[in-house]
């Protein structure tokens, strides 16, 4: 008002309240109604009703601000999967392989998660995924089965590094190391106490016989920093092979995000 007297017109931009209650975000120009003689006997101010661009400049920034985070955490991922492929790597071409096999099981996530809208991916799906990426969606010796299960997008994503783990250590060391072990994957969901949980295991059997290593490589560490965040994490050699079980809180599987992880 104060700018219309003395300008002449005044803009302002802001919420209104509608006479129901409901809220409007409005561009105003308020102007002074003059006398000829210059007094002023009125105000007359023009809306424009613009909540429509503002909410959509609002889900645009969200947007925006979502694409940050998930950049800086792939940013984050890859930075550490090159890293510790170069420290546990035996040559330069042994860790140009293993960087490029993990980020393709990372990339193989990200478009299932994209299929969805970033909202979730079936355990089901990144387990098939996994089989798919290394060739095993057709062998015998790769069996997996359990209940639909969703999950974030974050465990999702620790699903698919771990599993694409478990499944090169399998080649290379246990059970499709040679002519006869399988790989046995199998889930199930339970209620504790009203706390639906994911019991996952992984089970090897009839390959060589396995002890605990020494040192704990990318693998053991992805287990423990990724998994171990949703739940309890269980690693065992037994002498049939390799067993690694997974007791999780589906609510945590399904809304823990990046941030939460880093707490």
């Amino acid at each position: 008002m104060t700018a219309a007297l003395t300008e002449g017109h005044g803009n302002d931009e802001r919420w209104h309240v509608r006479k129901d209650g409901s809220l409007f975000w409005a561009s105003g120009q308020m102007m002074a109604l003059t006398t000829d003689d210059g007094e002023v006997e009125g105000f007359v101010k023009i809306l424009r009703d613009q909540t429509e661009q503002r909410e959509n400049e609002e889900r645009q920034r969200v947007l925006m601000h979502e694409l940050s985070h998930r950049m800086k955490n792939t940013l984050t991922v890859i930075q550490a999967i090159t890293s510790q492929s170069f420290r546990n790597a035996s040559s330069i071409e042994d860790a140009e392989q293993a960087i490029s096999a993990r980020i393709n099981a990372y990339a193989k996530a990200h478009e299932i998660l994209l299929q969805r809208n970033w909202l979730g991916a079936t355990l089901t799906a990144i387990v098939e995924a996994t089989a798919i990426n290394l060739g095993l969606e057709t062998s015998e010796r790769f069996k997996a089965s359990g209940p639909a299960v969703e999950l974030g997008p974050q465990a999702a994503l620790c699903f698919s590094l771990v599993l694409h783990e478990l499944v090169t250590n399998a080649n290379k060391y246990g059970a499709l190391s040679g002519e006869t072990g399988i790989v046995e994957i199998d889930w199930s969901v339970r209620d504790e106490a009203g706390d639906k949980r994911l019991d996952f295991r992984w089970r090897e059997v009839g390959g060589p016989a396995v002890e605990a290593p020494d040192k704990k490589g990318f693998g053991f560490r992805l287990i423990n920093s990724s998994l171990s965040a949703f739940g309890d994490v269980t690693v065992g050699y037994a002498p049939t092979g390799f067993v690694l079980s997974v007791d999780a809180s589906l609510l945590k599987l399904q809304f823990k995000t990046y941030s939460d992880a880093e707490e």
